[in-house]
């Protein structure tokens, strides 16, 4: 049994939504803010720009283990789990099976098998 005490959007950095995207890409600093928007009346999510500040991109367990060592650091709680919540289709094609030793949720989309 889980207990949910937070949750961050972390939007993706540019280089790899503009070469996902290409001409429907909007640059990160307007998908933060639209995050933050979305999220604004949320006392539980929150948005991290860690991922889309760095000097180039920087891979999905990276990012993720950044963001687990910043709140068991900010918590003083070394027992927190992190999941990483994605969709099938980018669990399928970065083989998210083969990291072990990350917590991962997976949904379908619609539209994506």
């Amino acid at each position: 049994e889980y207990k949910i005490i937070g949750g961050f959007l972390s939007p993706s950095h540019d280089q790899h939504v503009a070469f996902k995207l290409r001409s429907e890409y909007i640059p990160a600093h307007h998908r933060i803010e639209m995050a933050q928007l979305a999220t604004q009346n949320s006392d539980w999510i929150t948005v991290s720009s860690y991922e889309s500040a760095q000097p180039k991109f920087k891979h999905f367990s990276a990012v993720t283990n950044e963001i687990i060592d910043f709140v068991r650091k900010n918590t003083n709680n070394e027992n927190i789990e992190a999941f990483y919540l994605c969709g099938a289709d980018l669990a399928y094609r970065t083989k998210l099976f083969l990291h072990p030793t990350l917590n991962s949720v997976v949904v379908c989309r619609p539209g994506y098998t």
